[in-house]
C-alpha cells in the first residue's frame, strides 16, 4: 500500500488565506517513471487546463508523499511548470480527446529539503490491460478529495471500489465505470487493481455447472 501512496501526488495552487500563504488542492496525479532519470505526472486534463471554466494556469504546485509530515501552510509544494516562456504548453494530451495529460516531472529532491526519502514512481509496464479490466474487479482509488477541509489533505485518501461495467470490445481502450465515491480533488488520481487470487475461468465454469 505504501508504494501506491508514494506514487500518488496532489496538484494544487498557493492561495492567500487570511493573510497566510496556503497550499490548496486542485486535483490528484500519478508519478510515472520513464527511466531512472526521467518521469512524468499523469493527471486529468481539466486539472491543468479547462477553458470552459477559464482555467489555464502557467504553473501549479505539487506535493509529494515525503512532504506529508508538514501542514499545507508549512509546505507549499514543488513548482510544476505548465507553459514555457514562449507560451507553449509543456504538457501533452491524449490524441483521442480523453481527459488525460502527461506533464514533465518537476525538479524535486527530498534530500535538498533535509528529508531522507526518494521519489517513487510507477512504471508504464505496470499499467492495466484488458485482462485487468472486468466487471467486479476489486480496485482502490487514491486521491485528495476535499471532504474534511484542505488542512487534512497532506496525504492521499485510500478507498475501495469495483469495476462495475466494462465494454466487451477492448475494455482498456473504451469507457469503463469504476463504482466508488469521488469528490472534487480526486480528479486525475490513480485506480489500482487489487489481486484477489480468484481464477475467473474457474468461476465461470462453476457458474455454468450450476
Amino acid at each position: 500500500m505504501q508504494a501506491f501512496i508514494d506514487e500518488t501526488v496532489s496538484i494544487g495552487q498557493i492561495v492567500n488565506d487570511g493573510g497566510k500563504e496556503t497550499y490548496y488542492v486542485a486535483g490528484s496525479g500519478l508519478l510515472v517513471g520513464l527511466n531512472e532519470h526521467k518521469g512524468v505526472i499523469v493527471t486529468a486534463k481539466h486539472v491543468v487546463f479547462d477553458p470552459a471554466q477559464g482555467w489555464h494556469p502557467s504553473q501549479l504546485m505539487v506535493r509529494f508523499s515525503w512532504q506529508e509530515h508538514k501542514s499545507n501552510t508549512e509546505e507549499l509544494g514543488v513548482p510544476l511548470i505548465l507553459v514555457d516562456s514562449g507560451g507553449k504548453n509543456l504538457w501533452s494530451s491524449a490524441s483521442d480527446g480523453a481527459d488525460v495529460v502527461v506533464i514533465p516531472f518537476p525538479d524535486a529532491d527530498p534530500k535538498a529539503q533535509g528529508v531522507n526519502a526518494k521519489v517513487n514512481a510507477a512504471w508504464p509496464g505496470l499499467f492495466g490491460t484488458d485482462d485487468d479490466l472486468y466487471d467486479g474487479a476489486q480496485v482502490i482509488i487514491l486521491g485528495f478529495p476535499v471532504l474534511m477541509g484542505q488542512e487534512y489533505l497532506v496525504r492521499p485518501i485510500v478507498r475501495s471500489g469495483i469495476v462495475a461495467w466494462t465494454n466487451p470490445d477492448e475494455p482498456a481502450n473504451k469507457p469503463f465505470l469504476v463504482d466508488a465515491n469521488l469528490y472534487p480533488g480526486n480528479s486525475g488520481g490513480p485506480v489500482f487493481r487489487l489481486a484477489t487470487g480468484i481464477d475467473r475461468e474457474v468461476m465461470h465454469l462453476l457458474y455454468q455447472a450450476l
